[in-house]
């Protein structure tokens, strides 16, 4: 048993080892950010992000900050999509459902997830293809446009959570 769950957490290694130093990095750039907070200053929107959120709110915003945080490690690192991969995804939807629940977005979430588990599932294949080949450059192209397509798909998602958190408060 602790060898299987010793084996699920390898699966995850390269998103630990990246989730952990850029969100303590961006913890740290938010402190000082915020050190000496004015409502004149530039980094006032920081503070504005983070104030008179409820603790729901917050464990909402931490499980969209985990969702893009693991689709930037996986296309930086080219992970292959496992089955592990799909019930943690769907395990930060229904963390999500759960501190804010709208039926609506939870749909969109899965929905979402079955999006991002199909092009890690396309990335897995094409890096297995290049890996065989060794040289077909319009295919390592693929690659790098799949890569940044997810980013930017997380990150867009990641704003949207923001505004639906927001609308949320009205």
């Amino acid at each position: 048993m602790l060898v299987e769950v010793a084996a699920g957490l390898l699966l995850f290694k390269n998103y630990i080892v990246i989730t952990v130093p850029v969100t303590v990095l961006l913890l740290i750039a938010v402190n000082f950010c915020t050190r000496r907070f004015s409502f004149e200053g530039r980094f006032r929107w920081v503070y504005a992000c983070f104030y008179g959120r409820t603790n729901w709110e917050m464990v909402f915003l931490g499980a969209s900050w985990l969702q893009f945080m693991f689709l930037v490690s996986a296309a930086l690192t080219g992970t292959e999509a496992e089955m592990a991969h799909l019930v943690f995804l769907l395990l930060l939807v229904m963390v999500k459902l759960a501190a804010q629940v709208r039926i609506l977005l939870f749909f969109r979430d899965v929905l979402n997830t079955a999006l991002v588990f199909a092009a890690m599932t396309a990335n897995g294949i094409l890096l297995g293809y290049l890996k065989e080949t060794r040289s077909n450059h319009y295919v390592a192209v693929i690659v790098v446009c799949l890569n940044l397509f997810l980013v930017l798909y997380g990150l867009y998602f990641f704003f949207r959570d923001l505004e639906e958190m927001e609308k949320g408060r009205r």
